[in-house]
């Protein structure tokens, strides 16, 4: 297990060099941003969109097909038409 390490950037770091701070952060470090070296922010890297070791399957799309056969359409002018008000 990966432990993430820990960056402390003052506001004043933060406010000059935010992409320093975006940098840490997209590497999987956890910042902690203080006011007069007192923590009062931290910022997280994103957990990953998929688990590991869970495959993405696309097991709604027979199920969306079966539910809707024909193709939505969403344009207000081409529903009208279909609808016959216009």
């Amino acid at each position: 297990m990966k432990i993430a390490a820990i960056r402390e950037f003052s506001i004043r770091e933060v406010r000059q060099s935010f992409h320093r701070v975006l940098r840490c952060v997209g590497n999987g470090e956890t910042v902690v941003i203080t006011n007069r070296r007192r923590p009062v922010a931290r910022i997280l890297p994103p957990e990953p969109a998929v688990p590991a070791g869970r495959p993405l399957t696309w097991s709604f799309l027979p199920r969306l097909k079966k539910l809707f056969p024909q193709p939505l359409s969403f344009n207000p002018v081409v529903r009208a038409r279909e609808d016959e008000r216009w």
